[in-house]
């Protein structure tokens, strides 16, 4: 078991190419934004979110999201504006920015074949702090973070839950898919302390997928063929 698991995780693992080439499109675009609101004159910084900052993105990745903090004091009287103060810096800097429409509506952006999402928040510590949904935002990343930074061991749990319910067809917060979000996935491997505990729980009993200890082994062993079937994810 350990063996199979050990291969497995390395297939989860991005290789150091792939690494090395998403840290330079990191460095460029908060030099591009960062530099772009300084011009302005924005009180806001530019930085790396999701997966991606947490360390448990999987192989293959072709969306990078990114905040964009503005700072609290300056604009929590303005925040329902914060989308229309993003837009004109990053529309200043690319072409074909798209605005979605959230809570707070955030950017989409092709750049070097990948997709940047870009997401205005004030910047807080506290969460009675939030203004709008959005603002818990890089809190959460920050969470994932500190605790994966504290045992290394779990950025490979993450990766191979996530890979396992990718295989299983339930991974993704989409409606189509009711799923589990890789935030989710994250936060239960960490709670559970590790893959295999998150797979022995009660909560995967909940929505439309349920473990029995047969299913269990039967559904560990097609996910784990998945996975060596298909190296990029």
């Amino acid at each position: 078991m350990k063996s199979i698991l050990g291969q497995a995780a390395e297939l989860c693992m991005p290789i150091k190419e792939e690494q090395a080439k998403v840290a330079q499109i990191i460095k460029e675009i908060e030099n591009k934004v960062n530099s772009a609101l300084k011009k302005s004159k924005i009180t806001a910084r530019c930085s790396v979110g999701g997966s991606v900052a947490k360390g448990t993105w999987l192989p293959g990745v072709s969306d990078i999201d990114f905040f964009i903090l503005f700072d609290y004091e300056k604009y929590k009287g303005e925040h329902q504006f914060l989308s229309d103060v993003a837009e004109k810096v990053l529309r200043s800097i690319f072409k074909g920015v798209q605005r979605l429409h959230g809570s707070r509506d955030y950017f989409n952006v092709n750049y070097k074949k990948y997709i940047l999402e870009f997401v205005p928040v004030l910047e807080i510590s506290e969460l009675s702090d939030a203004l709008n949904l959005t603002d818990y935002s890089p809190l959460h990343v920050y969470w994932v973070r500190d605790r994966v930074k504290a045992n290394r061991k779990l950025q490979s749990e993450v990766r191979l839950a996530k890979q396992f319910f990718k295989a299983n067809g339930v991974y993704g917060a989409e409606s189509y898919i009711s799923g589990f979000s890789g935030h989710v996935t994250e936060i239960l491997t960490i709670y559970y302390g590790g893959f295999l505990r998150l797979l022995s729980s009660r909560s995967l009993g909940r929505g439309k997928i349920l473990f029995t200890k047969k299913s269990r082994k039967e559904i560990f062993n097609k996910s784990i063929n998945r996975i060596f079937q298909n190296k990029t994810v």
